[in-house]
């Protein structure tokens, strides 16, 4: 399991880009995540030459896109699409972050899911090679397992994958051991993140959601090993399925370096954990 830091955390930040990278691969993080807003006004080869020179990764890109919008939203999703393919592959990312909309399942109509069906059909083709990430998140296509798995299924596509917020379906399973099970065939990238939060705040009313500015201040964010969501059994379950993708912090409290580093010596903490694990698979 490698490790990854989203830069959304420092959407406040006056850092650039080059400085947030700097910070995450000093501390320690195998790559990073970019925040979509972090990318604009970016000369995209600079970049590709500062990665190149610095030995750093990108684990995914994190746009917005709504594919059960209006079609002009449909239309600028797709467009949005093209330019940050192009991105991806210029700096080597192998995963683009997707947002089906501002639409939960429940609440969403035949013809928005058709909609998004066929939007997302299109967005695969446009490049077989970048895996499309779909984020599981409250109001969205994809707000619980089964109808994600749902949506993956219509739109039967190789490259549709998951990016499993596993916070959020937390949330809405009250468990992660099924959650994972189901899900982990279709995931390629995983955002971890905890709070405490007062009852009122449920799944559907959310605080911790996709605001394109990111200007929100959010309540009840804590450390992984702090809050509501217990992630000790969830990160030995992923070691013990031999995933190998990433584990992206989503940091959305104050105190951005500090959090970076706290959640990474959470993270090693598990492993002397891995490595007993991986001996006993040896001697079997």
């Amino acid at each position: 399991m490698k490790t990854s830091f989203c830069s959304i955390a420092f959407r406040k930040s006056p850092y650039n880009i080059f400085d947030i990278m700097t910070i995450i691969s000093n501390i320690g993080y195998d790559a990073i995540e970019i925040w979509g807003n972090h990318l604009f006004d970016i000369d995209i080869d600079h970049l590709r030459e500062f990665m190149i020179d610095n030995d750093m990764t990108v684990s995914m890109i994190s746009p917005y896109m709504d594919f059960t919008g209006s079609t002009d939203d449909l239309k600028t999703s797709l467009g949005t699409a093209e330019k940050f393919i192009e991105i991806a592959k210029t700096i080597s990312c192998q995963r683009i972050r997707v947002f089906t909309g501002l639409i939960g399942s429940n609440d969403a109509t035949e013809a928005q899911i058709d909609q998004a069906c066929k939007g997302l059909k299109e967005l695969c083709k446009m490049d077989s090679t970048i895996d499309f990430a779909l984020e599981t998140h409250p109001k969205t296509l994809v707000d619980n397992v089964d109808s994600t798995i749902s949506l993956i299924e219509m739109v039967d596509a190789a490259n549709l994958k998951v990016n499993l917020d596993i916070y959020h379906m937390w949330e809405v399973h009250q468990e992660t051991s099924e959650v994972f099970d189901r899900l982990f065939p279709y995931t390629t990238h995983i955002h971890a993140k905890n709070a405490n939060l007062p009852p009122e705040l449920s799944a559907n009313n959310h605080p911790l959601l996709h605001d394109k500015q990111a200007s929100q201040e959010i309540v009840g964010v804590t450390y992984l090993n702090g809050g509501q969501m217990k992630y000790n059994d969830f990160i030995k379950k992923l070691l013990a399925s031999g995933y190998d993708g990433y584990f992206s912090i989503e940091w959305f409290g104050h105190g951005v370096e500090q959090a970076a580093r706290h959640e990474h010596e959470f993270i090693k903490s598990f492993k002397e954990y891995d490595q007993a694990l991986k001996h006993e698979i040896s001697q079997r």
